[in-house]
């Protein structure tokens, strides 16, 4: 079993990234086990320029694996080299913080994160910002 990063936009119009097993995928089992997902947010960073965030998926659950429904899921892909970089940092914070920890250490954390999506998306920003922007009428 080979778990892969992949990107999930599911029926209620929600994009999630998050590992799962590329077999599931292949072999149309009928349920799929999505780990450590995260929900995209996407924001508008300035004219014609959005950027991304990263939150957790079900925040009020204690569990990091989800069972999903295919017949929920309206396309699943293999997610881009930069947005598995940006997931996989991100989650480092996610699973690390835990309720055990002190809330000194947890606050820590989670100003880390912050600073960490701000510096991701203003990269990200300029990413687009170098590009020409498509308008679909």
């Amino acid at each position: 079993m080979e778990d892969t990063c992949v990107v999930i936009k599911l029926i209620s119009g929600e994009e999630v990234v998050g590992f799962c097993d590329v077999d599931d995928i292949a072999l149309n089992n009928s349920d799929l086990l999505l780990k450590y997902p995260l929900r995209i947010v996407t924001m508008p960073a300035a004219e014609h320029t959005l950027s991304i965030s990263l939150m957790k998926f079900m925040p009020y659950t204690d569990t990091d694996v989800f069972t999903i429904n295919p017949d929920s899921i309206m396309i699943i892909e293999p997610a881009a080299e930069d947005l598995t970089k940006y997931y996989q940092s991100i989650l480092e914070y996610y699973v690390e913080d835990n309720k055990d920890a002190p809330d000194k250490k947890r606050g820590k954390r989670m100003a880390q994160l912050a600073a960490k999506q701000r510096e991701v998306m203003e990269t990200y920003a300029l990413m687009i910002a170098n590009t020409e922007p498509i308008v679909y009428h």
